[in-house]
């Protein structure tokens, strides 16, 4: 212990010393980790990111901004027009300048993306299909310059974090902890260097408050106001939340004036930022208004994902949670996610923070950082930003915590600075988890986007024992498994696939999954392509394996107790034709790769008949009963079974009615049924009481009388009966009367 504080204090000695390589050093860490975030995510998998790189491609190709209209024929950048253009000027400028204008990613859209929800599948992450080896290709070259060049960009949050809490006063580790707490989030890194404007507003956004913390500072100089409007300005045409800068930026004017008594230099502070909005920004507001009648450019997001019925205040806190999520580290487009529990620790620093800044507020009042006007700037920005975003989600589909972002700096000073005022360690724990989920979060990224494990498809062909099938010359499947095989409805099945290809094809194959129900009615269904949504079939070359576990969603009205089979096929969706299907020389259009029981209410109440007779095997036959019938009728034979402990095969139950001279007269063999239909003994669960009941037809030409009704089991294989522990290998049950 001792050595590790003596190099924790030695450390903080060095930044002591010398602050500035200290600040390079953090720069040097986000820059190190953030190349991971260029490199591994494939093309457009980070949200809105094909959206922004059509806005670049519109401009390039047609030299002018794209219009903020629904039709993706005439605006393939989509929602994002309605964004201000400064971002993709620059980007556009870039390829231009580089040689890559014509650069084009060449992707087309998953079918089977799986959308952005909580506890979403395992495989089709990919929101696009990917060609192999796709960061080598030539036509890809502009994308990740893009990427690289936002990434650069986002160094300004990490400084404007910094300098913010410098400007407050804080110690040279405070500084330092701020520019790392926005270094290490991992979610920051993801957006940083995506093609998008975020992470330039966030910068633009941390450098404008601190100039404003600087400008209402007493004695403060006219031409940090000047600066502080035109950033604001360049922000506004960034990105149309930057405006509340623009307000925060009002107050903080009126409320120097006030302090100085100077309403005069208010008043040019106020009118300097209207006008420089006006004169750099003002132009795409006006054109907007002119052109579209909107001039925030936000009615198309509200066209496309708007809420039919915005949320309540209720419903929207309730969102706290995946924006939570979002804001930390949520991958993909949204849909990959760390486990529940790494949040849990930034839940609780989030939760230290404001308690931090509650003894701020509330104890420190006059003193520290609770005096200067520009920590309470801060907080109104951030305050404002958590608004903007509860407005936004109340009626925009979406519960997005990047879009605080544009607040980061702040919002991290804020943190820091409360975590501090608790205790310092708080700090470092903090800053301990972000460098462990930064450091992992590419590994989770890399495994999303794979189409299987080495080793899982080595264990899964290892430990395989049945037969394969092959679906027409394309491709064989060589392993498969369903786990677990035994589910009550709402819960999730995993079915494990491994294929050989036979051929390279041109063609798509869909995978289809389905747990057939009566009538055909599918009682759970996964579409994918095949490798977990990663390996559609025109990558496959011959003699290559490519797994895939699929999670399959169990119906919430799926019947049971029940056995039902589970059925794959390979389909070609252009011309909506299956694959035929060969298992030992038969075709079909399907396979049949197992079974799963699906659980259900299951209270029978057992009528008491006597003596209950238990067979080999764990089988108790505990309770029957029938009615008289007539010659040329059915008799319904109800058997009450109970399953001792696991029984190890699908025993066939058979019924004889025999005469005095122990002659049959009537049968019926059949597997055990319950209300659904059939319901083999090996899946009866230990304990588990059934209702079987058998239909046996009566010869119309049976004589009235008594008949003695027999029963007993016997393997289907080899018509080998099973015998009773009490002797024999059947029972007589009692007398049926035929009716005249």
């Amino acid at each position: 212990m001792n050595k590790i504080t003596h190099f924790f204090n030695g450390l903080v000695h060095s930044c002591r010393r010398h602050p500035y390589r200290a600040l390079v050093m953090v720069i040097i860490l986000y820059l190190t980790l953030g190349v991971a975030y260029v490199v591994f995510p494939p093309v457009y998998e980070k949200p809105d990111e094909n959206w922004h790189f059509a806005y670049i491609a519109y401009l390039l190709d047609h030299h002018t901004l794209p219009p903020i209209v629904a039709e993706v024929e005439i605006n393939p950048a989509e929602q994002i027009a309605g964004h201000p253009p400064l971002y993709y000027v620059l980007a556009s400028g870039l390829l231009k300048a580089t040689g890559r204008a014509n650069d084009r990613p060449d992707v087309s859209e998953n079918l089977f993306w799986t959308t952005i929800i909580p506890g979403t599948v395992n495989d089709n992450k990919n929101h696009f299909i990917h060609p192999p080896h796709e960061l080598t290709l030539a036509e890809n070259r502009g994308f990740y310059l893009l990427r690289l060049f936002s990434l650069l960009i986002g160094v300004g949050t990490v400084v404007g974090a910094y300098a913010i809490v410098s400007v407050l006063g804080a110690p040279i580790e405070l500084r330092l902890a701020a520019a790392l707490g926005v270094a290490l989030t991992p979610q920051y890194l993801y957006i940083a260097s995506s093609v998008s404007n975020d992470s330039l507003l966030a910068a633009l956004s941390a450098f404008a408050m601190f100039i404003l913390l600087l400008a209402v500072r007493p004695g403060a100089k006219w031409h940090l106001w000047a600066l502080f409007s035109v950033i604001v300005a360049l922000a506004a045409l960034t990105k149309t939340s930057a405006l509340l800068l623009l307000g925060v930026g009002m107050m903080g004017a009126a409320f120097a004036a006030w302090r100085d008594r100077s309403w005069k230099k208010g008043a040019i502070s106020i009118g300097g930022m209207l006008l420089a909005l006006m004169l750099i920004a003002g132009w795409w507001y006006v054109r907007n208004a002119i052109l579209f009648h909107d001039p925030l450019g936000t009615n198309i997001h509200h066209l496309k994902w708007g809420r039919e019925v915005p949320f309540t205040i209720r419903q929207t806190l309730g969102e706290w949670r995946p924006i939570e999520r979002s804001f930390w580290a949520a991958f993909g487009w949204g849909n990959v996610l760390f486990p529940h529990w790494y949040y849990v620790g930034l839940r609780m620093a989030e939760i230290t923070a404001l308690i931090g800044l509650g003894l701020i507020i509330l104890r420190d009042k006059r003193e520290g950082y609770a005096r200067q006007l520009g920590f309470w700037l801060l907080l109104m920005l951030v305050i404002g930003g958590l608004l903007g975003l509860g407005m936004w989600t109340m009626t925009i589909q979406g519960s997005l915590g990047r879009l605080l972002f544009f607040v980061f700096a702040s919002l991290m000073a804020l943190m820091i600075l409360g975590l501090d005022r608790v205790h310092r360690i708080a700090t470092w724990m903090m800053l301990l988890w972000l460098a462990v989920m930064a450091i992992l979060s590419p590994v989770f990224i890399i495994r999303a986007y794979l189409p299987q494990h080495r080793e899982d498809v080595a264990e899964a062909i290892r430990d395989f024992k049945g037969v394969s099938i092959q679906f027409e010359d394309v491709a064989r499947l060589v392993a498969y498994d369903i786990q677990p095989d035994r589910v009550w409805p709402y819960q999730q099945l995993h079915v494990t696939l491994c294929w050989e290809a036979l051929k390279r094809t041109d063609v798509n194959y869909a995978l289809f999954i389905q747990i057939v129900g009566q009538e055909n009615a599918a009682l759970g269904f996964r579409a994918s392509h095949p490798g977990r949504g990663n390996m559609p079939t025109t990558f496959w070359m011959p003699g290559s394996v490519i797994c895939g576990d699929y999670q399959v969603d169990i119906k919430g009205d799926a019947p049971g107790p029940a056995v039902y089979p589970v059925e794959i096929w390979m389909y070609n969706v252009d011309k909506d034709k299956r694959l035929t299907v060969n298992i030992d020389g038969a075709s079909m259009d399907a396979a049949v790769i197992g079974y799963v029981k699906i659980y259900g209410q299951n209270d029978i109440a057992v009528p008491d008949t006597g003596t209950a007779y238990t067979f080999a095997d764990n089988v108790i036959l505990k309770a029957y009963h029938w009615p008289d019938v007539s010659a040329g009728e059915q008799a319904a034979i109800s058997l009450y079974w109970q399953a001792a402990g696991q029984i190890s095969y699908p025993y066939t139950v058979f019924l004889h009615l025999v005469d005095v001279q122990d002659n049959i007269v009537a049968q019926a063999d059949a597997q055990p049924h319950n209300h659904l239909g059939e319901y083999p003994m090996n899946w009866w669960d230990p304990n588990e009481i059934v209702l079987d009941v058998h239909r046996m037809s009566i010869p119309k030409d049976t004589p009235p009388g008594r008949y003695t009704l027999r029963v007993g089991l016997y393997r289907l294989d080899t018509l080998t009966r099973i015998p009773l522990l009490q002797g024999g290998d059947s029972v007589d049950l009692g007398d049926m009367n035929i009716l005249p």
